[in-house]
Order: structure tokens, then sequence, then C-alpha cells
């Protein structure tokens, strides 16, 4: 499924695909995003002495 916002389009998976077919295109739903970033930070490596 895709949801088009006023800031970004998501497509999404749908766990009951069921649920589908009490929607059409155009209605409005309500729907929990979650997005989840994993960064690291190490020392940069020594400089070489001249």
């Amino acid at each position: 499924m895709t949801l088009r916002g006023a800031q970004r389009t998501v497509r999404l998976k749908i766990k009951d695909p069921e649920q589908l077919k009490l929607i059409k295109k155009g209605d409005q739903v309500e729907g929990v995003f979650s997005e989840a970033i994993a960064i690291a930070v190490v020392p940069a490596p020594a400089k070489a002495k001249k």
C-alpha cells in the first residue's frame, strides 16, 4: 500500500490484506510509521608524524 502525505510518500506492507477490502482509493486512513537509524562514532586514525 502506498500512503501519500504532505511531506513524503511511504510504501507499507499490510499485515492483514483482508482489511484492504474495507477501504478504497482516495479514502483517508490513519497509520503508524516507525523509522530507525543506527550510527557509530569511532576515533579518527592517528596522524602520521612528519
